[in-house]
């Protein structure tokens, strides 16, 4: 396991950790070219909230422009059509949990592995 920081930011409806540099790039270069993997939408980051949550918004803004440690397991995993890397970060649970949400996110994603978040690293499509 090895860390990275990453810098709270909140937006309108949705509240991410931005992670510096080209992380994703090198990870994705580790990867055979035959693969076709395609970078992600936005830079390198770890959701703490996403859009369609409904956070308590009382807390909002808590911790905005902050630093936190995130710790990254460095296997990338897929699923066969996105590239990740499992993390952890007390810091993320605690700013989730402030914000009325569970430590962890409890959707059905198939490429999600539970009690941990993720940074997106590429894709397939």
């Amino acid at each position: 396991m090895f860390q990275v920081e990453g810098i709270i930011k909140y937006h309108r409806t949705w509240v991410i950790a931005w992670i510096a540099g080209d992380f994703d790039k090198y990870y994705r270069a580790l990867l055979p070219k035959a693969l076709y993997i395609k970078p992600p939408r936005s830079k390198p980051h770890v959701s703490i909230v996403r859009v369609f949550e409904e956070p308590k918004h009382e807390e909002w803004g808590l911790h905005d422009g902050e630093s936190i440690i995130i710790d990254v397991i460095p296997g990338i995993q897929t699923d066969g059509v996105y590239y990740w890397l499992d993390c952890f970060s007390d810091e993320v649970g605690y700013l989730r949990r402030r914000l009325g949400l569970s430590t962890f996110r409890d959707d059905d994603d198939s490429f999600v592995l539970y009690n941990c978040y993720h940074i997106t690293i590429g894709n397939v499509k």
